[in-house]
């Protein structure tokens, strides 16, 4: 029986889509230069934002991205 092959990716990431064409995409890359981005599209396809910052362990950050609602936020 032969072994599988070893599959390795530099990436862990996941895609939310919250209303349609919405979209939170969040993605670590892997390398010599180790770092997490979180970007949001709207639903024309433009930028919302786009946040990047130093990742210290390989996917042990971010690696699925859940929208949080802030309009049902309440303050005590």
């Amino acid at each position: 029986m032969m072994e599988p092959a070893l599959i390795s990716s530099p990436f862990c990431s996941s895609v939310y889509e919250d209303v349609p064409d919405n979209y939170l995409i969040d993605y670590t890359l892997g390398g010599p230069f180790i770092y997490t981005g979180i970007v949001g599209l709207d639903a024309s396809g433009n930028v919302a934002f786009n946040y990047q910052y130093d990742e210290l362990d390989f996917c042990g950050t971010a690696w699925n991205a859940i929208q949080i609602h802030w309009e049902d936020l309440r303050l005590e």
